[in-house]
């Protein structure tokens, strides 16, 4: 078994060497290739790899948690995955079509659906947005017992089409660099002897979650290597569902690994797709949760791009493609990457038909093959040659610094800004409470609070569903018409949702710009919070200040924590407000917290006046820090609701306008700037879509 390599402790006090030869591998690539942009490397101890677009500023992010590196043996395994993780990401840059992926991205979720519609409708719906596809799925839902949802529907979709463009970069990126198609080799030598196939139980008895497991996992082995599985050739009938339905796929994928355009890519990939959609809903209908799951853990094994299905657009290169491309023929050459020896030479005109089968019974000849253990000695031989060569330049810096690098120990990241380090030297205190709690919330806050907790009470004691088809209960008007037909299905009866599942967080700016009226406000915002959602959900509030970058949390009120007073009014009458904020830091230290909650759904209110301030000491950009904390939260499923607080709300003042500018690039546009008579009514406007989100 092999060791894992990362070991937080080592890393921390050579993480300058680290990151320096792998920022130079990315300069490197720039030139040669002609990158007009400075390319941006952050690394964060996440499982995520992507690339990013601030701005049109690529930037590169290597989680270092990615199962790929998680199982290096030795530093310089270490090293190697990691710079053909960047070439690979750098291969995104250079060769995919943001125009030609979201068109992919697209139409593959609006042909799912119209396959959908004629399925169980017998016609076709128009889908156009959402909206369209959220009243379909309800339809699902009640008509059909069918519990699917917008993002698994999503998450399919991506799987396919990353899968092949990932093949097709790295091809193009093997073309481009000796170097990287060594790291390639090796990398997928690596995944291939690690990852070998077995059947669960005999192939006859396989659900359909089972049969979409095993085909999914194929199609991501021949897309990245252009090889089955490990001993899966051996092990599968050659004439069995699973394998017919595979090798109806293969010229398809074929296709796509071997493509010049990322259109072709998507317009092979909706052909793939279709042909999985009667196993794909099958398995759904088992466990939707299940296959989701399965989802994702397939593609960390192989593949490298983890960003969410609506921030993909950004990730690639402008590349325009045409939209009517009519597609390209398959050649041979290039779809196994471990064929050395395949002919260069296309070949001639045999007869469509005749070249057809002959090309895929070649297709999977090749597939069944083995990675080719001369070539991938040769590349290791030839990596080892320029590893030497780099050594005395990685042994020349100082392995132990001066002061150990101390990491985040949050949930990503160190940050960039102008292709820096986010400062790794911060640490951080949580400090509990140490006064009593003797100030009586006021009544005008409590009279307040009272009518948003009996508002979300209402909410909450108003949300049943309508069983239907039922033989007695309530009779369905809409239903009656079934008893000319003879049959006794026309009842319905309300049942109760599954009770609310839910926890909050309240994260304060107690820094200086805060003092007085701010200050005062704020806490009242928080105590209002904190009254309403009493016995509704566990909340834990918490101030946040830095100095030095030091960062301090003052614990206000724990999770369930219940006092008769309020902690946050409290709070206000007890401190003042202290020294600067490094709030991008504070949202990962909350965020990580809600996500170690076993509540299943999230919400983070952050109070605050839009005033990053402790960065002196870095070289980050405390907005983008603050935008990239929130994203992560939110791509984690969390709800976060920015409350800017202002001593006054003028829009017109111009100073109030360049604050407000700065809060919604840092938090979207989706933020409470209101007066403090009107939080109450924004407070219902967000616990509704929050509880409807959890639904």
């Amino acid at each position: 078994m092999n060791v894992k390599i990362v070991d937080i402790e080592a890393i921390e006090k050579q993480w300058y060497k680290y990151y320096n030869i792998f920022d130079s591998e990315v300069k490197v690539w720039g030139i040669l290739n002609n990158i007009d942009k400075e390319i941006c490397l952050t690394m964060d101890f996440s499982e995520d790899v992507y690339t990013d677009n601030d701005e049109n500023t690529p930037c590169i992010n290597i989680g270092l948690s990615n199962p790929l590196i998680v199982e290096c043996k030795d530093e310089k395994e270490f090293v190697l995955v990691i710079k053909y993780l960047i070439g690979h990401e750098i291969g995104h840059i250079l060769h995919t079509s943001a125009r030609s992926w979201m068109w992919g991205l697209k139409t593959g979720l609006k042909s799912f659906f119209v396959y959908m519609s004629t399925k169980y409708e017998g016609k076709t719906r128009c889908f156009k947005k959402d909206e369209d596809y959220d009243k379909f799925l309800k339809y699902l839902r009640e008509k059909e017992k069918i519990y699917i949802n917008l993002p698994l529907i999503k998450e399919f979709n991506h799987f396919i089409c990353n899968a092949m463009e990932d093949g097709r970069i790295e091809r193009k990126q093997m073309e481009i660099s000796n170097n990287f198609k060594n790291q390639l080799l090796v990398s997928r030598n690596k995944s291939y002897n690690s990852a070998e196939f077995k059947l669960p139980h005999k192939e006859e008895d396989l659900t359909a979650i089972e049969k979409l497991q095993i085909i999914l996992n194929q199609i991501l082995s021949l897309s990245t290597s252009g090889l089955y599985m490990k001993n899966y050739a051996d092990t599968v009938k050659e004439d069995g569902e699973v394998n017919t339905l595979l090798d109806s796929m293969l010229m398809d994928i074929g296709t796509s690994v071997t493509a010049k355009t990322t259109m072709t890519v998507m317009k092979k990939s909706l052909e793939i797709e279709n042909k999985l959609y009667d196993l794909f809903l099958e398995a759904v209908k088992l466990d939707a949760e299940e296959v989701e799951n399965m989802l994702g853990a397939i593609a960390k094994m192989f593949s490298t791009d983890a960003k969410g299905y609506d921030n993909l657009p950004k990730n690639f290169s402008p590349n325009e493609e045409s939209d009517d491309e009519t597609g390209e023929d398959i050649s041979m050459n290039g779809f196994n990457i471990f064929d050395s020896s395949s002919d260069k030479k296309e070949e001639k005109d045999k007869g469509d038909e005749a070249k057809g089968k002959d090309v895929k019974e070649k297709l999977k000849d090749s597939a069944k093959s083995t990675p080719s253990e001369e070539d991938v000695k040769e590349a290791q031989e030839s990596l080892d040659a320029v590893s030497e060569k780099e050594k005395s330049k990685i042994d020349s810096q100082k392995s132990v610094m001066e002061k150990p690098v101390k990491m985040n120990p949050t949930p990503p990241s160190l940050e960039k800004s102008e292709g820096k380090l986010y400062d790794p030297d911060v640490t951080f205190k949580e400090l509990p409470r140490e006064y009593k709690l003797n100030y009586p919330t006021p009544t005008d806050i409590q009279a307040n609070a009272q009518k948003v907790k009996q508002e979300l009470m209402q909410i909450l004691r108003n949300q049943k569903s309508i069983e239907t088809d039922l033989t007695r209960g309530d009779v369905c008007e809409d239903d009656l018409y079934k008893m000319i037909l003879g049959e006794t299905e026309f009842f319905e009866r309300e049942i109760d949702e599954k009770e609310f599942d839910g926890v909050a967080y309240i994260l304060q700016d107690n820094s200086g710009s805060m003092y007085g009226s701010k200050r005062e406000l704020a806490c009242r915002a928080s105590t209002l919070i904190e009254e309403a959602f009493k016995e509704l959900m566990p909340l834990k509030i918490t101030s946040f200040t830095c100095s030095d970058n030091n960062v301090i949390h003052r614990c206000v009120k724990e999770f369930d924590e219940v006092q008769s007073n309020s902690n946050s009014f409290n709070f206000l009458k007890a401190l003042d407000a202290e020294c600067g904020n490094k709030d991008g830091y504070s949202i990962r230290i909350a965020t990580k917290e809600l996500l170690n909650r076993p509540e299943e759904k999230k919400i983070f209110v952050i109070i605050s006046d839009g005033l990053p301030t402790d960065y002196n000491s870095t070289e980050i950009n405390p907005a983008y820090d603050v935008q990239e904390a929130v994203r992560i939260a939110r791509e984690n499923g969390i709800i976060v609701v920015p409350i800017y607080i202002s001593e006054y709300l003028d829009m017109n003042d111009s100073y109030n306008k360049e604050i407000l500018d700065t809060y919604s690039k840092m938090y979207g546009k989706q933020f409470i700037a209101c007066e403090p008579n009107k939080l109450a009514d924004k407070l219902i406007d967000i616990f509704k879509a929050f509880y409807l989100n959890s639904k």
